[in-house]
C-alpha cells in the first residue's frame, strides 16, 4: 500500500508541473523535478519559438538570487514541434564585476544577444559542427588594442604578430573546450575582446567570460548549429531585445 501511494504522488508532481509549465518549454523526463524555469527566461523561449533560425538557446540569467559574479544558465534545444527542450539547467560564473561590459579589463561580461559562431579546445574535437580551433603552443587570444587582430584568436607563427594576449595554451582547464561569440564582432579598440563561454577554471568568477562544467561546455559544442545557435545575457534589470544588432 505504501509503494501504490507513493507511485501515485509521484504520477500527481509529475502531472503538476507538467499543467504549470510553459507551453514553449519541455523538460527532460530524466531531470524533470531539477529544473525550474524562470518568469524572465520563459518569455524569451516564447518570443523565440516561431524563429527557425534559432535551434539552439543558451540563456544566462543573473537573478536577484545570484551573487555577482555567478548567474543561472539555461541551455535549450528546439524539439520537432518547435518547442524548447531543456537540457540543463546549472549555475555559472561571469565577470567578477557582474554584467554590463563596455571597456576592456573592466572584469564585466556584456548583456545582449549574440550568435555563437565559433569553437576552441585544448582537449581533443568533440565532434562540433562550429568553425573550431584546435588550442596548441602558438595560439593567442589577442587584446593588443594596437592590433589589427584585436579580439581575434590567432596562431602567432602565422600572423608573425608579438602578441601580448592571452596564451590560450596556459588556461587549463578553462580552455579545454569553448566556444566563441560575436560580442564587438567590429572588433573596436576599448570595447572590450575575446568574450567566450569556456569550462570552470581556477576562481569561482572570470574576466568577463562564461564559465559552465566541462560536461556542459562539451555537451554544447555537440549539439551547436551553425548560424541558429544563440546565446542571450540578461539580468532582472534589463530587457533583452532578442534582435541580432544588440551585442554591444
Amino acid at each position: 500500500m505504501v509503494i501504490v501511494r507513493r507511485f501515485f504522488s509521484k504520477l500527481f508532481a509529475i502531472f503538476f508541473l507538467i499543467t504549470i509549465l510553459p507551453s514553449s518549454v519541455v523538460c527532460s523526463m530524466d531531470n524533470f523535478c531539477d529544473y525550474k524555469v524562470s518568469d524572465e527566461v520563459s518569455l524569451i523561449c516564447e518570443k523565440l519559438k516561431p524563429r527557425d533560425d534559432i535551434r539552439v538557446l543558451l540563456i544566462i540569467d543573473h537573478s536577484e538570487d545570484c551573487d555577482v559574479s555567478s548567474a543561472w544558465a539555461y541551455f535549450f534545444t528546439k524539439i520537432d514541434s518547435g518547442r524548447w527542450s531543456l537540457s540543463f539547467k546549472e549555475m555559472a560564473y561571469i565577470g567578477k564585476n557582474g554584467l554590463g561590459k563596455t571597456r576592456e579589463g573592466d572584469n564585466k561580461t556584456p548583456t545582449g544577444f549574440f550568435n555563437i559562431n565559433g569553437a576552441f579546445s585544448i582537449l581533443k574535437n568533440p565532434g562540433t559542427k562550429l568553425s573550431y580551433i584546435k588550442i596548441d603552443d602558438t595560439t593567442y587570444a589577442c587584446d593588443d588594442l594596437d592590433s589589427e587582430n584585436y579580439n581575434k584568436i590567432i596562431d602567432v607563427k602565422e600572423t608573425k604578430h608579438n602578441c601580448n594576449g592571452e596564451k590560450m595554451l596556459d588556461y587549463f582547464p578553462a580552455y579545454n573546450y569553448g566556444l566563441v561569440i560575436d560580442y564587438n564582432r567590429e572588433c573596436l579598440p576599448f570595447l572590450g575582446s575575446n568574450i567566450f563561454i569556456h569550462c570552470f577554471g581556477k576562481h569561482k568568477y572570470t574576466g568577463g567570460c562564461i564559465a559552465l562544467s566541462e560536461k556542459s561546455v562539451k555537451d554544447i559544442l555537440k549539439v551547436v548549429i551553425p548560424g541558429k545557435s544563440k546565446l542571450v545575457v540578461m539580468d532582472s534589470s534589463i530587457k533583452v531585445l532578442c534582435t541580432d544588432n544588440n551585442n554591444e
